[in-house]
């Protein structure tokens, strides 16, 4: 933790074997007083000269990561990435042939998941999180970051209480007329020949493994639809050809709940939006997650 009476700056660090990736949380007290994102983006609320001390805190960190943690760490995860080598991304703008994979970043490098826009922005030379160039202060490499962010949601208000409805045990809420949360089958939640879609759908990098660990649910239409995934998803490549055409019905909504119980993904398809459908799906996601066999 950096700290000085204009604000004090925190850093989470991660650092793991089994998956060979570092990762990082930073926060600053100034986020609380930070303006509401517009569009996804929120600028923190201070003068230059506590902003500087900001940026200067949060240079700091980073110079303790990398000269303090990371040489110990790349030794340990280097002979994965001889397997696996990274390879530097041909431009700023993202590929018109998406496959929701992200490529893996040099062992040196360090994932942010959750980093404020503002504090992002003092990381550019521009001071501009909207730039669409890289254009990181001297010394620093920025690898990739999405524009318009991502942002987190936090959902508050009645519609969020929990009543007797919410049990796990109660039955789910009933569909608009059309639609279903089983296939035809009488199956229910993310089926395997489903994952392929799923990914496509999201630049999250989440193996078929990954999603058959995490709860969740899907919605089914009753009329015939034609979905089907523009890539194969190659950890499931045993299972067949790249062209093979999918195994069972797919959905057109789902939604999964991560390992700590909070809503990870939510999707529903263009066309069926507008209809109520996320607000289903989440629900029942949530309510089935929150069974004894659930997370």
């Amino acid at each position: 933790m950096r700290q000085s009476r204009r604000g004090w700056l925190r850093m989470w660090i991660s650092l793991l074997v089994a998956k060979p990736r570092s990762s990082s949380t930073p926060y600053s007290s100034l986020e609380a007083q930070a303006t509401s994102p517009v569009i996804s983006l929120s600028t923190l609320c201070a003068s230059s000269e506590s902003l500087e001390q900001v940026r200067a805190q949060l240079l700091a960190l980073l110079l303790h990561v990398t000269t303090r943690l990371l040489p110990d760490y790349v030794p340990i995860i280097y002979p994965i990435y001889r397997v696996v080598p990274y390879s530097q991304p041909s431009g700023s703008g993202s590929s018109s042939k998406h496959t929701g994979l992200i490529p893996p970043s040099p062992p040196r490098a360090f994932l942010s998941g959750n980093l404020h826009t503002g504090l992002f922005s003092l990381l550019k030379g521009s001071g501009n999180y909207s730039v669409y160039t890289r254009d990181p202060l001297p010394g620093l490499r920025i690898h990739r970051f999405d524009n318009p962010p991502h942002a987190k949601h936090l959902f508050r208000g009645r519609d969020s209480l929990v009543d007797s409805s919410d049990s796990p045990n109660s039955a789910s809420d009933p569909l608009p007329a059309g639609f279903r949360f089983t296939d035809k089958e009488g199956q229910i939640g993310v089926l395997s020949h489903q994952y392929d879609l799923i990914r496509v759908r999201t630049s999250i990098p989440r193996s078929g493994e990954t999603l058959a660990k995490l709860p969740g649910v899907t919605i089914y239409p009753d009329w015939e639809i034609q979905l089907q995934p523009c890539q194969p998803d190659s950890s499931n490549a045993a299972s067949g050809s790249g062209d093979q055409s999918p195994l069972g019905e797919m959905s057109i909504a789902w939604a999964f709940l991560g390992i700590d119980g909070g809503l990870a993904t939510l999707h529903v398809e263009p066309e069926y939006r507008r209809q109520g459908l996320a607000c289903y799906v989440s629900r029942e996601a949530m309510r089935r997650g929150m069974a004894e066999d659930g997370i």
